[in-house]
């Protein structure tokens, strides 16, 4: 690789860092970009200098600019989100959040980028832009670019983020379906809810609330289990009733017992454990009545348990009920609501695919 790239340089610098930034983030997804850090500590060792980290730069920097256009232009609130705080950590040099979960996703924006990427790499090596000291390519990294070529540097990385962004906002992409509040119809007693999730949300891995309560923080649960996150990311509500209903569509999964705990799994994948109190699998059933069983299908505001909160109040046990995603690892980020009261229906998390 080392001789490569050497060749490809003294052949022509141009194409030289046109192939560099524009392969770059493909290259980055195959995680093969670490196999080129030793050819940059040996340029930095026998030379000097180096040369690649520079066109890197503009790769990165590349996909800042498409993430950045994709938070402006998209009508979808969660994919905003995700590529408003996509764009600050590509800018300090980690695109694989962004690319992941938003460029290549969306995958013109990524091909936007990468040609992007390839004309400021261009514009870098016709200028002889290097590199004096190792650093992660990002906008930190330009101190060390301060030597021969540095006005190819901020020229081309400028043309790279500059470029990409208005190419990803005036062609644009397919865009993710907007979101949208899901209509509810609320119902008492017994009766089944018959609370109707939008169907793309939950595609999207979306979850409602399946109580009526107060939302809190689930670090601040007195549960050490469920507090330290060892069980996965989530929420826990404080409810004002005792009515627990399906905050997805799904299968049972497990149904504990006592009543007190049951785990739902959507057709996507998607694994949540709800967990009414704190210790109360002591009670033993007692004030809990079950409405579902194992491997039962449910629909999005579905009755599954009715418990009695005051009595368990009664009893100094502590209602707080943990909603968590137990396979959050297998996600981006759990992604939670910032209201502080909730009724069945309202949004409450979402899993970024």
């Amino acid at each position: 690789m080392a001789s490569g790239f050497t060749s490809l340089m003294q052949f022509s610098p141009m194409l030289a860092g046109a192939v560099t930034g524009g392969f770059w983030q493909v290259i980055v997804i195959f995680g093969l970009h670490w196999a080129f850090l030793p050819i940059t500590l040996n340029n930095l060792a026998t030379l000097g200098y180096d040369l690649m980290r520079p066109m890197l730069t503009a790769a990165v920097l590349a996909q800042a600019g498409a993430l950045l256009a994709v938070m402006l232009k998209t009508r979808n609130s969660q994919l905003k989100t995700l590529s408003g705080s996509a764009t600050i950590t590509a800018i300090f040099g980690i695109t694989e959040p962004g690319i992941y979960g938003v460029t290549l996703r969306l995958k013109k924006p990524f091909i936007y980028a990468c040609i992007s990427a390839a004309i400021g790499g261009a514009i870098i090596g016709v200028g002889g832009g290097r590199a004096v000291a190792y650093s992660l390519p990002s906008l930190l990294a330009f101190p060390t670019y301060v030597t021969t070529g540095f006005a190819s540097v901020v020229i081309g990385v400028s043309v790279s983020f500059v470029l990409a962004f208005l190419l990803t906002l005036l062609l644009g992409f397919k865009d993710l379906e907007a979101t949208v509040e899901e209509p509810q119809t609320e119902t008492s007693g017994q009766e089944k809810q018959t609370i109707e999730p939008n169907e793309s949300r939950l595609n999207k891995e979306f979850i409602v609330s399946p109580l009526k309560g107060s939302v809190q923080l689930l670090e601040d649960l007195p549960d050490p289990a469920f507090s330290s996150g060892a069980m996965g990311q989530g929420l826990v509500i404080e409810p004002t009733d005792g009515i627990l209903v399906s905050p997805i569509n799904g299968v049972v999964t497990t149904v504990f017992p006592t009543g007190h705990a049951l785990g739902l799994t959507t057709d996507s994948g998607m694994e949540l454990l709800i967990h009414i109190g704190v210790n109360t699998v002591k009670l033993k059933g007692q004030f809990f009545e079950k409405k579902v069983k194992e491997g039962d299908r449910v629909s999005c505001g579905q009755l599954l348990v009715e418990f009695d909160a005051e009595q368990i109040r009664t009893a100094s046990y502590i209602t707080a009920t943990s909603v968590i995603v137990t396979n959050s690892a297998n996600y981006l980020d759990v992604l939670k609501t910032t209201e502080q009261e909730v009724k069945q229906g309202d949004y409450l998390m979402s899993a970024v695919v």
